[in-house]
């Protein structure tokens, strides 16, 4: 009696505490709760904000790259364009002076040819065109006939006049003057590369240049004009340049242009380099860029580079990040790039623009947090007052609900001890049985579905390998429709004998259907698991089951992936063993 009583008394003791807990409690939970919950949103958005800042120099430097690597392969576009443009104007150019020499020449012989001789005519239209000459007299207009007589030749020439030069050739050794008459004679006109000599150089040396031909249509005459190449590369290239330096000045970045031997063609920052070679510096930052843009000519024809160099903006010397880029089919290499400082002051101004947008933010977040808290307070207090009547009211029911609760409690104890060791030993019995299969001994379709659970949830605790493998008999059906169902029955236990001592203490084997089973190797990459799986398929093989045939199995093999669902494991592996029966059985798919 005074036992019961003092525990009486200490159960009151405990409800009137509990009573206390569930009173107060809201009113220390939900504020508790509001408040962590609002300086977890605060911290993320501190860490949102550090990682924004972070981010912001990487993104910038990323976006300048593809700007400067923008920029380079526009303007060598444009090069390769002007580039090509040009043999274009020189071929036009060439032509309307051939063209306007003609007119010319049709002209005279049209007026005299009622009032003078052939040959006056002749002389009249030679010395009508002598003066027309152009690029400082290297091109003019010749004048021969289909023989190769020459009428009409350059002042360095004019001994030539009146003789025969048909058999002409230049330093490739080109019968220029043959192909000439014969583009004439077939084409009427027509252009053709050759070499010839040139004014006011060594009369040893010859230049390339592309000429125009056309026949007159009187006197077998033809006649023609020509332009050295490098006299027009040069003037349209000095016009590019100069084109360039144009649009440099538009920009906020600078070009430069230097050849592969090193030669400054373009520098609008410093044009006192401009015709110098950087090559020729024996040491030194341009000595090192000449290297730098060697090699990448060298191996991909285009990247980028880093040096220091001085900023002309800020005066001192900076890192440099430039892409270069060689013009296809040209000498030429086309570079520019940013300095640090610009990335620098855009990185401080976004970082200001971040900073000021996340104090807003934050600001906010504290406001709307500060209201939370007074709101919970209110929930709080109207929670607190529902559940201390709630709890009265359980208190009342309870104790109406233990009077009634003892007297059945005395008569059902002996009752529920001895019924709770027939379910033991019932529960013994039944766990036996559905954990395994009657015939093999082996884990039973429910057993081994348990046993994959539990590996599935260690595998993705602790991060360890699990390989499964689905093993089917070949050809069982007939192996009952020939021996009958006690063979196959046979069969089935002496199987999973051999597999057992294949397998591990720590490994399991489920009968998963007839004469389909589970084999569950923890710990075991997919490799190791298909050596021992080889292993039983030879031991099977061998092993006398007293059949007309040996016996074999055809395997699925999977290794678990993280997180993988029990359905989708299966199905791989079942779908793998479909494979090994379609590919002829006896085989092992993984």
């Amino acid at each position: 009696d005074m036992s019961s009583k003092k525990q009486q008394n200490t159960n009151i003791i405990n409800e009137n505490n509990i009573g206390t807990i569930l009173t107060f409690g809201p009113f220390i939970f939900i504020p508790l709760t509001v408040l962590l919950f609002s300086l977890l949103i605060i911290n993320t958005s501190n860490e949102s904000f550090k990682k924004n800042v972070e981010k912001v120099e990487q993104n910038l430097h990323h976006t300048h790259r593809k700007t400067i690597k923008a920029q380079v392969e526009s303007m060598v576009n444009h090069i390769v364009y002007h580039k090509s443009v040009t043999k274009q104007d020189m071929k036009k150019r060439i032509k309307s002076r051939v063209n306007n020499a003609i007119k010319i020449a049709k002209a005279i012989e049209t007026k005299y040819r009622d009032t003078k001789s052939k040959k006056e005519i002749q002389e009249i239209i030679i010395e009508a065109l002598r003066p027309m000459l152009w690029n400082k007299g290297e091109s003019y207009i010749w004048i021969l006939d289909f023989k190769g007589v020459f009428y009409l030749s350059p002042k360095y020439l004019k001994h030539l006049e009146g003789s025969s030069i048909i058999d002409f050739k230049d330093a490739s050794g080109k019968e220029i003057i043959k192909e000439e008459i014969k583009l004439c004679k077939n084409e009427g006109e027509g252009f053709l590369w050759d070499t010839f000599i040139r004014p006011n150089y060594d009369k040893t040396k010859q230049f390339k240049q592309l000429a125009f031909v056309k026949s007159v249509g009187f006197y077998d005459w033809y006649m023609g004009s020509s332009e050295y190449l490098d006299s027009a590369t040069k003037s349209a290239d000095k016009i590019l340049l100069t084109s360039i330096s144009k649009i440099d000045a538009m920009n906020s970045n600078y070009f430069y242009i230097v050849k592969r031997d090193g030669t400054m063609l373009l520098h609008s920052a410093m044009n006192e380099m401009v015709g110098k070679n950087i090559k020729s510096y024996k040491e030194g930052i341009a000595k090192n860029i000449y290297k730098m843009i060697y090699d990448i000519f060298r191996d991909n024809n285009s990247g980028y580079i880093t040096y220091d160099w001085d900023n002309p903006k800020t005066k001192k010397e900076e890192k440099k990040y430039t892409y270069i880029q060689a013009v296809p089919n040209s000498d030429w290499i086309v570079a520019t790039g940013y300095y640090e400082s610009t990335v620098k002051d855009e990185v401080a101004k976004q970082s200001r623009e971040l900073y000021e947008a996340h104090n807003m933010k934050l600001t906010n977040l504290v406001f709307g947090s500060i209201i939370l808290l007074i709101v919970s307070l209110f929930i709080s207090y109207f929670v607190s007052r529902f559940i201390k009547k709630s709890f009265e009211n359980y208190q009342e029911e309870i104790t109406a609900k233990a009077k009634e609760l003892k007297v059945l409690n005395n008569s059902l104890e002996s009752k529920v001890k001895e019924r709770t060791k027939e379910l033991m030993q019932a529960t013994k019995d039944l766990e036996k049985i559905a954990k395994t299969d009657y015939l093999t001994k082996a884990h039973s379709r429910y057993s081994i579905m348990e046993v994959l659970k539990h590996e599935i949830h260690r595998c993705n605790r602790h991060k360890t390998i699990l390989s499964l493998a689905m093993v089917d008999i070949d050809f069982f059906k007939r192996i009952n429709d020939i021996y009958g169902h006690d063979k196959g029955d046979f069969v089935l236990v002496e199987l999973v004998k051999l597999l057992k001592l294949n397998l591990r203490d720590i490994d399991y084997i489920g009968r998963y259907g007839g004469e389909e089973f589970l084999l569950l190797m923890p710990d075991t990459k997919i490799d190791g698991a298909k050596s021992t799986i080889e292993r039983m398929m030879k031991s099977i093989s061998e092993y006398d089951f007293g059949l007309d045939k040996p016996l074999t199995i055809s395997v699925g093999l999977v290794e678990y992936e993280e997180n993988e669902s029990i359905d989708i494991f299966l199905k791989r592996a079942d779908t793998l063993l479909y494979e090994s029966k379609e590919n002829g059985r006896n085989l092992v798919t993984i």
